[in-house]
């Protein structure tokens, strides 16, 4: 477990963890007291790891990711930045991250 963050209002708890060899974001809800649970609400993409999680509102959750692209022999350098709402867990990003080179 890495990278925890809490919401403002101390309702949520998102770590970075590693599930099946990937990363994976896990989001916890505080009920009376404790945080209950955790349900997977981001994972790793290929070529992709999770930088960093942070609260932007007591709901909405941001997260970076790093990776490499590639165009034959070209390698670089990509980053995506990843909103989830905790509240309804959907996160509001394409389906698969595609790079664009020229």
């Amino acid at each position: 477990m890495e990278g925890a963050a809490i919401s403002p209002d101390g309702r949520y708890l998102a770590t970075i963890e590693t599930l099946a060899g990937r990363g994976a974001v896990i989001l916890r809800e505080r009920v009376n007291g404790t945080f209950q649970g955790g349900k997977s609400v981001l994972g790793e993409p290929e070529h992709f790891r999770i930088g960093w999680c942070r609260f932007a509102t007591n709901t909405r959750l941001l997260c970076s990711f790093r990776g490499m692209g590639f165009n034959g022999r070209v390698v670089f350098a990509a980053t995506r930045l990843v909103g989830v709402d905790a509240e309804i867990h959907r996160a509001c990003m394409p389906p698969k991250f595609k790079f664009r080179y020229s």
